[in-house]
């Protein structure tokens, strides 16, 4: 059946299916949630910075302070539909073989989207095959929460609405069965992420405020009303000013029983911040270990805040109208700590140590290869070139001119030697060596980390020709073009390996004869990138 609520009722019920914190009376709630980041959109689609982070980021909220146990939060990176298929049927066994009666399954996915579904890399999850699928998972709650462009249109066909801040009370009951529908924008809307947040503006503002800065009662709790109050308003008003407007979350409930409404509990973070009466102004607290922002406080000053937080060293940073105060903090497990304000140290903008490099444009990388030079033309293998080892470096601009392509610049070296038929029929020992200099802008297809590529190519190849015997050289220089393909796989975010093959037209004239030749070469190397 389905209930039509008030907003704040409607929000309320969808919000309270990710956690359900208190234990129905026949047992424990069984927890299990999919979670999902994907950069990639296809090659008409911007490479976004934060998707992958932001799945992180909400993992571990359900983890440290939302009662899901390790292994029960799958996280997803760069998968293909295929992954996210059998990632919810494994959610269907794992509930079917449970003997828990009261279930929850939460799917969270960042990434690029339409009207139609989940754009991932190259493929595509349609949404209503994503819903079916949910659904399919038999939990008594079932909630999708998307944070991505156009999300809004999961909503549209049952009648999802903007959702405004709005007042739940604590004793409001969260209905037990049925599926939750969040959406971070309007089927019309882009979902925004911004670099001085290291993610986007809909999953930072729900981390933050699930660990603490939503809990505007002082009660150690975040409730629904105050969790997604707190996720809205952060929403519209972090993104009213920037170039693409204001971003509007959505929401649709279909659902219908009875529960409880606390979303997260801080007294179950291994570690907390403290930030005292009198502190006012927006703090952001930045992790030194990731170099990301793990939650933003803001204060009037005139209540107390508790934030939780894993163990570890942290920087709050507080920005004034002409400088920055910054304090650093170190959390033992355990450890609550209070902020001290008059502790904090004021710096110019200028030494912001939490700014740190947007992520880089494009990349860089240096590389070696090896490989095998040959001419396809039998004749040219005996009297000109024989088949030879080359070796050479790699520079690569990666990413550019466009996210789907990259630059390269190889240079390599061949030198060999070989008995040569002179036009006296003299035979006579010589050497070669051929320095063979090439510009490649090759289209890429990346997945996870794997690259295929493949484009134009053209070489400038300068040949030298020596008889030691018969006191003759030569020497002759020639453009040309060709064709690069390759594959490459990145085991880790700075090293690739490849495999690259390239086939190339050369036009010799040699001993007043013309020649048009064809030749390929084969490498294999290691590239390092860093970026720039």
């Amino acid at each position: 059946m389905t209930h039509r609520r008030s907003p704040g009722a409607a929000i309320a019920a969808a919000l309270a299916a990710m956690v359900l914190l208190v234990p129905s009376a026949a047992g424990a709630v069984q927890r299990l949630a999919v979670l999902v980041g994907h950069n990639h959109g296809g090659p008409d689609e911007k490479v976004l910075h934060f998707a992958l982070q932001d799945a992180e980021k909400l993992r571990d909220v359900l983890l440290e302070l939302g009662s899901f146990e390790a292994g029960d939060a799958v996280l997803l990176s760069e998968p293909r539909p295929t992954d996210v298929r059998q990632a919810l049927i494994a959610a269907m066994h794992r509930f079917r073989e449970s003997r828990d009666p009261e279930t929850m399954f939460l799917f969270y996915y960042s990434g690029h989207a339409d009207k139609e579904g989940l754009k991932l890399g190259r493929q595509r999850l349609d949404l209503t095959e994503l819903k079916r699928l949910v659904a399919g998972t038999g939990a008594k709650v079932r909630v999708l929460l998307l944070d991505s462009c156009r999300s809004g249109a999961i909503t549209r066909e049952k009648g999802g609405r903007r959702g405004p801040a709005f007042e739940v009370s604590l004793d409001e009951r969260l209905a037990a069965r049925g599926q939750v529908l969040i959406a971070s924008s309007s089927e019309n809307e882009v979902a925004q992420e911004s670099e001085d947040l290291n993610g986007s503006f809909f999953t930072h503002y729900l981390a933050s405020g699930l660990r603490g800065d939503a809990d505007r009662s002082g009660d150690g709790q975040v409730t629904l009303g105050e969790a997604y109050g707190y996720a809205y308003h952060h929403t519209v008003e972090g993104t009213s000013e920037t170039r693409a407007g204001s971003q509007h979350p959505t929401y649709r409930f279909d659902i219908a029983g009875a529960g409880d409404i606390v979303l997260t509990n801080l007294a179950e973070g291994k570690a907390a911040l403290l930030f005292p009466r009198g502190a006012a102004g927006d703090f952001l607290v930045w992790n030194r270990e990731n170099r990301t922002v793990v939650a933003e406080v803001h204060l009037d000053g005139s209540t107390t805040r508790r934030l939780a937080l894993r163990p570890g060293e942290y920087v709050v940073k507080r920005r004034m109208e002409d400088h920055l105060e910054l304090a650093e903090i170190e959390l033992d497990d355990g450890d609550v700590k209070r902020l001290d304000l008059d502790a904090m140290e004021e710096v110019d903008f200028a030494d912001d140590v939490t700014k740190g490099p947007s992520d880089p444009p494009f990349e860089i990388s240096l590389g070696a290869r090896v490989g095998f030079q040959e001419f396809f033309n039998a004749r040219t293998r005996t009297d000109l070139i024989a088949p030879v080892w080359a070796y050479g470096i790699e520079v690569a601009l990666r990413r550019f001119p466009a996210d789907f392509f990259d630059l390269k610049l190889e240079v390599s070296f061949t030198r060999g030697e070989q008995t040569y038929r002179l036009p006296d029929e003299m035979d006579v020992v010589g050497t070669f060596n051929e320095l063979n200099v090439g510009l490649s802008m090759p289209y890429v297809f990346r997945w996870k980390g794997l690259a295929l590529y493949g484009g134009p190519r053209i070489a400038g190849l300068y040949l030298v020709r020596e008889f030691p015997r018969a006191e003759y050289s030569q020497d002759y220089f020639s453009i040309s073009p060709g064709l690069v393909v390759g594959v490459g796989y990145a085991p880790i975010d700075e090293l690739r390996i490849e495999a690259e093959y390239r086939i190339n037209y050369l036009y010799v004239k040699l001993d007043d004869e013309s020649r048009n030749l064809g030749y390929y070469e084969i490498f294999a190397g290691l590239s390092w990138g860093f970026g720039i």
